[in-house]
Formats: C-alpha cells, structure tokens, sequence
C-alpha cells in the first residue's frame, strides 16, 4: 500500500516498557507528574455487527474498573461516538491518573454500545469484555487484542487495547518496543519520538500540580487524554485540563473590602461637615412636593435640587431576551474600559506557601493596583526595572460576536450598534499596541508559529472583518484570538453563564489550534472537534454548574448557530442554565 493510499486514521502507538519490578512503583505513581497517567491506552474495534444487518453501528466504549477487595464495578470513562462504521477507531484514550489506584490486580471491563438515537439517548449494549491490568501490561507489545460477546455469549466483534508509553525524562528514555506494523489487518505508522519529548519538557515546567505559582492558585483539575493524528502520519498527545481558581473569591473579596473601606472613609467626611443650615433642614421637614417646578428655577433656597425631576418607566415582558444580552455586554465593555486604570507590580513572594503566592489589591476607585508575588527563581529572570518596582499596565480590548437566535433578531429588526462599536474601538487600540510593541522589543521574541500568515497581515484582516457588514462574522473572533496568542498575551471567553457558548468556542479554538500549529490532520477536524464536546472537559463543566450533561441548547436555536459552534446530537437539551 502506498504512502497516499493509507489510511490517516491509524498510526504507531509508543508502548509501555517497564520491567517487572517497576511495574508496582509506575502504577503507584512514585516519581510521576499527578498531571500525567500511570496508564493510558487507545481503543480501536473491528467486524462490529449489530442483529440488523444492514445497518453498522453507532459505537462508543464505555470503560468500567474494579480493584480487589472492592466488589462492584466503577465506572470510569467513555470514548466518544463514531457513526456509521464497523471498525471504529477513537480519538480520546483512556487515562488512569495518580488518585485512580489502580494496581496489576485491578479489572477494566469494556462495554461496547450501539446509539441507535443519540438525540434520544438510545442504545443498547452490543458487546463486552474483561481484562486485568497487569495481562495488558505484561504482553509483549503491551497490546490486547480481545473478543467481544454478546449477552448471549455470541462473538459480535474485536476490541483492540494498545497502551501508551508513560513520559520519562528524556535523560532518562530507554528504547521503544516496536508493534507489529498492522493491527487487525491495518497498517499502523511510525511515531515522531520528538512529539512526546517536547511534551515531557513541558509539562515539567507548568504542571497544575507542581508548579508552585499555578498550584497557589488553582485546584479542582479535571483532565481528559486524547491521540489525534497528524498530517505526517504521526501522533499529537493531547491533555486537556479545565481547573478551578481559589481567584474567582480572593480578588472580588479583597475588591469589594477596599470599596467598602472608602465608602466609610467618606461617611466620616460627611459627618465631619456637622449639620446642615436651619433653612435646608426646615425644607426638608415641610409639607412640599418632592420636586422643583420650572419656574422655581430661579429660587436661591432651592437651588440644589434638580429642576422638574422625574423617573418614567414602562414595563414589558415578552420572549425575542435581547435586552439581558445587550446589558452582558455594556457591563463587559466597561469592565475592560476599567482595566486601563489598574496597575501591576510583580514582588519576590516571601514563601512559596500559597497565601503568599496570592496577588494583593491596593488603591481605590481613582486606581487600583495588583501585586503579584512570584517565585525567587520567576523573580530573578525578569528585567531588572520589574524587579525594582516598575508599574506594568495591560491594554485590555474587547471583541464580541453574538452566534444565538437573539443575535440574528437584533440583526434583522434591532440595533447592533453597541457590538460593532466595541469592535472597532478594540481594533484601533489592538493596532496601537502592535505599534508601540515593534518600536520596543523584536518580534522574534514572541512566540513561534507555523502560521504563514504574519501579524501584520493577520490584524489587516481583522481590520476588514470589523469593518464589514457580515451577519455573525465569527472569522472576527478567531483573527483577534490568533492576534492575542501571537502577541503573547493573556486572553478569556466567555458568554453569558461561560458554560454554554463558551463550551463551543474553546473546543473550537483548541481543534484550531491543533490542526494549524501542531498539524492535525484535518480529516479528524470535526470527529476531533465532537469528540472534545462530548467528551471533553467542558461537557463535564455543565454538571458542575447545572447538575446535567447537556448544554443548554434547543435545535430552534442551534439552527441560528455558526456551522462550527453547534455540539453533535445527544449532548444538549432544556436545562436550566
């Protein structure tokens, strides 16, 4: 079979090799990343066959464990939908960390089901099989190949389980053991080595776990483990993470303590001023209309009230929920507007407890400023100004994009004067930065980019996409996200509860990211893209926040969604949100 002709979908897994006496401390996780796997392995099934003939399944494994003594099973993973195919091979592996526990002792049994509805949650169990730990990890490939039965102990098909080589120091990395080049009559490709080094460096410098800056003020990590396949016949070994920050309290509580502390500050200003003239406080007692009538306007003794003052309303309840958007934003807008009035101000932390790790707010409304305290070896690497006390300030910008129904009404019959405002404000300031950035440092300080496209080209583009008159023009979204990478900066998304919308878009930005900067084949781009959103780390985010594993989405307003930001079937419904 030639290079052109075989298939992208399959590629050489790095296999676990470990000697037997290193089994028990690499499953107990001794001298491991807690960010790392002690295990990890891909699935891949062939000749699936479902009682209709004429129809090949719909599959997904569903992964369950138990570890004697425990008598009942566990379940702990799934792999994403394939449809349509007998042989199905899936993206996300399956990854045991440190606080699983397993041992050599402990079960994994894989279930094998057919959706026959995913919009309905339909399926039924096809096929089964068990395995020990240590049988997987004591093969000579340290791959299974297993028979999967029916509930009526009929052969329905294969289950093939290819474990992954745990990350060494590359110090430290011993020799490979080679696969067998087909797998179930496949041909199976070589792995670039380098792929897996340059992660190994990496996770050791900005683990969740580890690092002592990012341990202070994050916690709660979930993790997901995917294998993507690259444009070169290789592999991409992801680890997606979504953690939760001990921030989300500590600023808004030192925030407010410092509005609250000038407020009283104030208060004893006021009562400082002592009483108020006899003639104010004899007004303020009579029997008088709570308003000055115009031609009052003119009297001395009432020249501190507001001329003809009054608050007219009007109240109307309906469906269209325009308005709470709209609010979002103006709420957004000067949010980043008041970014521009806080500084910063790196300090060497005085431990690496995490109180100490902590950033401290100073100031009040005319400014603010955020003292963040850094690791002596962090402090020591910045430029000599920072380290003596130099006030850094950001250059916040804001890009929106409605995607919803309310946005193509607002479109149609409203006013979407507010977003295209916003967008070319931040533009403007966006091009200012760039600006002011080549006239100071080069740009070969930024970070690399497999991109062809370079930033001056990439804010041209941004530039014509603001100014265009394009309904839902999400190419605006992505440009400005690529920009903020390119440019080093730091950068968040969100929607109006950051669960739902957001879900959409960072799964779509980290598909994008790996198939132009890391060279995703793009022929997994979308079963990579609906293996993230239904499998990934933000489908999990939902039951955290609405105790449910669905986005809050209805197919009438997934029809008004951009192609790219609509979840696949099965993953969303009416929840409260």
């Amino acid at each position: 079979m030639s290079a052109r002709q075989r298939p992208w979908s399959v590629y050489r897994a790095s296999t676990l090799d470990i000697s037997s006496e290193m089994l028990g401390l690499a499953l107990a996780g001794n001298s491991q990343d807690p960010d790392e796997p002690v295990l990890e392995f891909s699935l891949a099934c062939s000749e699936l066959t479902t009682p209709n003939l004429d129809r090949k399944p719909n599959s997904f494994v569903s992964v369950s464990c138990t570890t004697p003594p425990q008598a009942f099973w566990t379940k702990h993973a799934q792999t994403e939908i394939i449809e349509g195919t007998a042989n199905p091979m899936f993206l996300s592996s399956v990854a045991f960390f440190q606080d699983s526990f397993i041992n050599q002792q402990t079960q994994i049994k894989l279930s094998v089901y057919d959706v026959k509805d995913r919009s309905q949650g339909t399926m039924y169990l096809l096929g089964s099989i068990m395995f020990p730990v240590k049988e997987l990890l004591q093969d000579k490939n340290h791959t299974l190949h297993l028979p999967l039965s029916s509930a009526e102990n009929k052969q329905v098909g294969n289950i093939t389980v290819i474990a992954w080589q745990l990350e060494e120091k590359r110090e430290q990395r011993v020799p490979v053991a080679r696969l067998p080049d087909t797998i179930n009559g496949r041909t199976v490709l070589a792995v670039d080595e380098s792929l897996t080094e340059s992660m190994g460096i990496r996770a050791k410098y900005a683990s969740l776990s580890k690092d002592t800056l990012l341990r202070s003020v994050f916690g709660g990590t979930m993790s997901r483990m995917y294998r993507f396949p690259t444009t070169d016949g290789n592999h991409l070994r992801i680890l997606e993470q979504m953690a939760e920050s001990v921030l989300s309290l500590n600023v808004p509580r030192q925030f407010v303590k410092l509005l609250l502390e000038e407020d009283a500050a104030r208060v004893c200003e006021l009562e400082e001023l002592g009483e108020l003239s006899p003639c104010w406080e004899n007004l303020r007692a009579a029997d008088r209309p709570s308003f000055k009538a115009s031609n009052l306007k003119a009297d001395k003794k009432l020249e501190f009230m507001p001329t003809n003052l009054h608050v007219q309303r009007m109240r109307v309840q309906d469906d269209t929920g325009f308005g709470e958007e709209l609010a979002m934003l103006e709420d957004m807008s000067v949010g980043i507007m008041d970014l521009r009035n806080v500084t910063f101000k790196v300090t060497q932390a005085i431990s690496t407890s995490s109180p100490d790790m902590l950033p401290v707010i100073t100031g009040n409304r005319d400014g603010f400023n955020v003292r963040i305290p850094l690791p002596g070896s962090m402090f020591d690497a910045l430029p000599r100004e920072i380290q003596n006390g130099m006030l850094l300030r950001v250059q916040p910008v804001l890009f929106n994009v409605g995607i919803n129904e309310q946005q193509t009404l607002a479109e149609k019959f409203g006013d979407t004067s507010l977003q295209e405002l916003i967008n070319i404000e931040s533009l403007a300031r966006l091009n200012s930065y760039y600006e002011q950035f080549k006239e100071v440092l080069p740009e070969d300080c930024l970070p690399r980019s497999r991109s062809q496209t370079c930033l001056p080209e990439l804010l041209r583009f941004l530039g014509q996409n603001v100014h265009a008159r394009k309904n839902k023009n999400v190419d605006i979204l992505w440009q400005a996200a690529e920009i903020c990478r390119r440019l080093n900066g730091v950068r968040f998304t969100s929607c109006k509860s950051a669960k739902d919308r957001t879900a959409m878009s960072v799964t779509l930005e980290q598909c994008l990211i790996l198939q132009h900067e890391h060279g995703m084949a793009p022929q997994v781009f979308t079963q990579a893209l609906d293996c993230m959103r239904s499998e990934g780390c933000r489908r999990e985010n939902t039951v955290k926040n609405v105790g449910c594993r669905k986005y809050a989405f209805n197919y009438l307003q997934l029809k008004a969604f951009p192609k790219h930001y609509r979840p696949p079937d099965g993953t969303f419904g009416k929840v409260e949100s």
